[in-house]
């Protein structure tokens, strides 16, 4: 058995994150499972002893350099940290039936389609008002993909009371990640951003 930690940045902002991490590796101290761990960026641990609970991880993968300088400097050998793309992008759709189900809930099964997925960010009105004259000057449906439901849902209402329900199609309800991957693969154009 593998245990898979995904820890996104640790240390830095959110208190809550940090300390369920280092609950996390301290757990995982205890129990003979094989584990391994997953980030964005570790700063500022909670203590340097919680870094010789990452030699206990199968695997160690980061995505920057940094991080893994950091682990280094604090002395960690072994695993030795690699970095690599996120691991989402080994994800696999969901299957093409699936896909053609979701994207006839929503409307879409025949037409060509924009992938929109926009997040709340300073100056977004900006862009959420190129993107609605983009999408009313071409007539292209689009889906408008809240990719983490609770947090994007607004600004993807938003985006669709000015392009009106014959453009933009909002899911009414969050997608699992694969049928987000799905509904991506078949879309003929993607605007996003993170």
């Amino acid at each position: 058995a593998c245990m898979v930690l995904s820890a996104g940045i640790v240390g830095g902002g959110r208190g809550g994150k940090r300390a369920w991490l280092a609950a996390m590796l301290m757990l995982a101290a205890f129990y003979p499972l094989r584990w391994m761990l997953m980030c964005v960026q570790v700063q500022a641990l909670i203590t340097l002893a919680l870094v010789a609970n990452f030699a206990n991880a199968r695997l160690l993968t980061l995505r920057d350099h940094a991080s893994a300088s950091d682990l280094e400097q604090w002395g960690l050998r072994t695993p030795p940290p690699i970095v690599t793309a996120d691991p989402v992008l080994q994800l696999r759709p969901c299957d093409d039936a699936r896909t053609a189900e979701l994207l006839a809930q929503m409307g879409l099964a025949a037409d060509p389609y924009t992938v929109v997925a926009l997040r709340h960010w300073p100056g977004v009105e900006a862009a959420l008002c190129a993107v609605a004259q983009y999408l009313s000057a071409t007539g292209r449906s689009a889906l408008l993909l809240p990719f983490q439901y609770d947090q994007d849902i607004d600004i993807a209402r938003q985006l669709q009371s000015e392009v009106g329900e014959s453009i933009g199609r909002v899911p009414g309800a969050a997608l699992e990640p694969t049928e987000i991957m799905g509904v991506i693969a078949r879309a003929d154009e993607v605007l996003a951003m993170r």
